[in-house]
């Protein structure tokens, strides 16, 4: 790889990483002079789910059998019992058990 490829890239990550950065920021900053009443905390809540959902879809649709029951269990997991962190880890462990189980 040349120097110049290097050094190209690593400012295209700084360029990334200024920009994500600065947006969080400048999104903070705005945030700050918004008076939060009931409809601006409720566009937020549906704001971030629908965000989530978003992501995680193309996902579950193209992805493989590991990652529809990883799906599956962190929301039946989420749904029942609202606690994100055991959601999240009983998602990891069934994916990690799918793919144990037919990788072998």
């Amino acid at each position: 790889m040349s120097a110049s490829v290097s050094w190209q890239s690593l400012v295209a990550i700084g360029l990334m990483v200024a920009i994500a950065y600065g947006s969080r920021v400048v999104g903070l900053l705005i945030m700050s002079y918004v008076p939060l009443g009931i409809r601006v905390r409720r566009f937020i809540d549906a704001m971030s789910s629908s965000v989530l959902i978003a992501v995680i879809t193309p996902m579950i649709v193209h992805g493989d059998g590991g990652t529809r029951l990883a799906a599956l269990a962190a929301g039946g997991v989420a749904i029942a019992w609202r606690n994100p962190l055991l959601a999240i880890a009983l998602g990891m462990a069934s994916a990690a058990l799918w793919r144990w189980w037919w990788s072998g």
